[in-house]
């Protein structure tokens, strides 16, 4: 991904069709996790026309593509994320059990925290070589196998560092822009949390499989 390019995909959610776009996803990021489903769909839309090329952002269809398309990304999360919630749930029990501190609240909270921030990188680590690569894959070809191919998306890591490396940044600043919006104010984190779905299916895109002419 050149600057060029990052720059395309840090610009992308405000390609044309943006207002119709925005109008229907940022509520439904208001409504989360009710919302998370069209959401999630509509991020694999967002990558699929970004690999064919189109200019303007895809609008919006309620159908059964979008919410299988949003069921197995959302499986796919949860599949990455269980196991890391599991071990900090299980190992945050014993050390809660001697801090000196009188709240067993406070004490399990302290101890979830010490487990689970060096488990947060490795977690974003593993979410960024399995999901943007699984997304582009299954964007391409509509085969909910590719999406949970893992062999493939450590092939692609092993193949093409640089360029995964790359679709990282945007991702990774995105969602942390995310991150900081939630204590900023509950309003501006759906907004955030839009932009970043679409940053992300951009950057998604550029890890599609180049096909020969």
């Amino acid at each position: 991904m050149s600057a060029g390019l990052a720059w395309a995909t840090f610009a992308y959610p405000f390609r044309p069709g943006w207002g119709r776009a925005w109008a229907v996803g940022v509520p439904l990021a208001f409504v989360c996790p009710v919302g998370v489903i069209p959401l999630l769909g509509y991020s694999i839309a967002a990558t699929r026309s970004a690999i064919a090329g189109d200019e303007a952002l895809p609008r919006w269809r309620l159908e059964a593509r979008l919410l299988v398309d949003g069921a197995l990304l959302l499986l796919l999360l949860v599949g990455v994320t269980a196991p890391f919630a599991l071990v900090v749930a299980g190992a945050s029990a014993p050390i809660s059990r001697v801090l000196p501190v009188g709240s067993l609240f406070l004490a399990r909270a302290y101890a979830a925290l010490a487990v689970g921030f060096p488990l947060a990188i490795a977690w974003a680590f593993a979410a960024l070589v399995i999901v943007p690569a699984g997304v582009a894959r299954y964007a391409a070809s509509g085969r909910a196998r590719d999406l949970f191919d893992l062999g493939a998306s450590l092939r692609t890591l092993r193949r093409r560092f640089v360029e995964w490396n790359l679709a990282g940044v945007p991702i990774v600043t995105a969602w942390a822009v995310v991150v900081l919006a939630v204590p900023a104010g509950a309003i501006g984190a759906p907004f955030a949390a839009f932009y970043a779905i679409l940053v992300s299916a951009h950057a998604s895109s550029t890890l599609a499989e180049k096909t020969p002419a």
